[in-house]
């Protein structure tokens, strides 16, 4: 079990699960917090927009249990948002679910080098073409976050 007091307004943020916490985002307050130090590195929105998961559900994907241990909703241009979805399973692995417009999309996270051109990047010998490159920012975020 994972148990964080905010600094900032005293309220417990608990969650179900056995990982290394870099920061987490107070359920109450929105204070983006180091658990490094114990002190606020700010404030953000809390996710509301299209958010059909909560940090803390479970689920069964893939033929493996996650838990949804954070939320970040990334906005680029004026109005086109998606959800990213931070996944772990019983086994501490990490895994992704991205949506956007209702497009779902399960990712996992690859340990091999990814070689970075200009138009597309190279894993394992295959060529894929980037998709997006329009830059983006965070809009909301909650959840527990790691150094990975």
């Amino acid at each position: 079990m994972i148990s964080y007091a905010c600094p900032v307004c005293k309220t417990e943020n608990t969650l179900e699960a056995n990982f290394q916490v870099t920061d987490y985002v107070c359920k109450s307050c929105n204070n983006l917090i180091s658990t490094e130090n114990n002190k606020t590195r700010g404030v953000l929105k809390q996710p509301a927009s299209n958010v059909v998961l909560k940090v803390g559900d479970k689920g069964f994907l893939d033929g493996k249990n996650f838990t949804v241990i954070a939320i970040v909703v990334k906005k680029y241009g004026r109005s086109t948002f998606w959800r990213e979805y931070y996944l772990k399973d019983q086994s501490g692995n990490n895994a992704f679910l991205s949506e956007s417009d209702g497009h779902w999309v399960l990712m996992y996270p690859k340990e091999n080098p990814l070689k970075d051109f200009k138009y597309y990047s190279d894993f394992e010998g295959k060529k894929y073409r980037w998709y997006e490159t329009t830059p983006n920012n965070v809009a909301a975020a909650s959840g527990f976050f790691e150094d990975k």
